[in-house]
């Protein structure tokens, strides 16, 4: 792992989106909502894939930190057990 950045953002919510091939000309989108999000991008190393970009919710946040704190406790179990 290079690098980790993340934002913080406004995510617009429209009524409709976008087809390829539509008539962009008849295309009128009314912005409904905005939802908080966060982008993640982590940049690789030694991996064929430069970096991964994703965004998510403060409720998707919060179980990928619960799950990357679980894989920490049994990391630290498993390097205690290995010095007794």
């Amino acid at each position: 792992l290079k690098t980790v950045a993340t934002t913080a953002e406004l995510r617009a919510v429209f009524d409709t989106t976008y087809g390829i091939g539509e008539n962009v000309g008849n295309y009128k989108p009314r912005l409904v909502d905005t939802v908080a999000v966060a982008t993640i991008r982590l940049r690789l190393e030694n991996s064929e894939v430069e970096s991964v970009c994703f965004q998510a919710s403060e409720d998707v946040l919060s179980l990928l930190v619960d799950a990357l704190r679980a894989a920490q406790i049994e990391v630290r179990a498993i390097k205690k057990s290995k010095t007794l």
